[in-house]
């Protein structure tokens, strides 16, 4: 393997930020970053508190550690006492979930015979990245749908002519609700 392909491509432009999952979260601080990723999936940008309880019994890091984050961290902190004891005792089990915020699609599945028929979720994920696979493939695939008068239209095009979610979902009328969808974004 060439090392030029251990980093992801910066450039063009557009290629590096499709390959950079935070790219959307560069205007914001990390804490709000944090927070967002939390609610929206579930995630965090920390390790785990388990792993941190791991490491310190480990020997790691120690209490010399803590007190440079706390003082990185400003406002004065100082490490307490009570800290390191409950490090010490903590016990190893690992934190709670985070859950993330329920998605609309998420709302219409309850209910739903998922054994038989594909989740919204899996539904408008799968529909999306088809119209954008077709959208931005630049010219690679022989046969593709007009790109010339936008996304939102190519995507409309390719909607009224999709027999999927009538075939995976047993949902009809979407052809129908795409050919009454505005021809233009709103």
């Amino acid at each position: 393997m060439r090392p030029a392909r251990a980093f992801a491509p910066t450039w063009p432009l557009d290629r590096m930020i499709a390959v950079n999952p935070y790219w959307g979260f560069v205007g914001q601080s990390i804490e709000d970053a944090a927070a967002e990723l939390a609610a929206m999936t579930g995630t965090t940008l920390l390790m785990r508190r388990s792993w941190f309880r791991a490491q310190w019994r480990a020997g790691r890091f120690a209490a010399r550690h803590l007190d440079v984050a706390l003082a990185v961290a400003g406002d004065g902190a100082t490490r307490a006492p009570e800290l390191i004891t409950l490090l010490d005792a903590a016990t190893t089990a690992d934190d709670d979930a985070l859950l993330p915020r329920a998605l609309v699609t998420d709302v219409a599945d309850i209910g739903r015979d998922l054994a038989h028929a594909m989740s919204w979720s899996e539904f408008v994920t799968r529909h999306i990245s088809q119209a954008c696979a077709a959208y931005f493939d630049e010219g690679q695939a022989q046969w593709g749908p007009a790109r010339d008068d936008g996304l939102w239209r190519c995507w409309r095009a390719l909607a009224m002519h999709d027999g999927s979610p009538r075939l995976l979902m047993a949902l009809h009328g979407f052809r129908e609700a795409a050919v009454r969808a505005a021809r233009q974004p709103a």
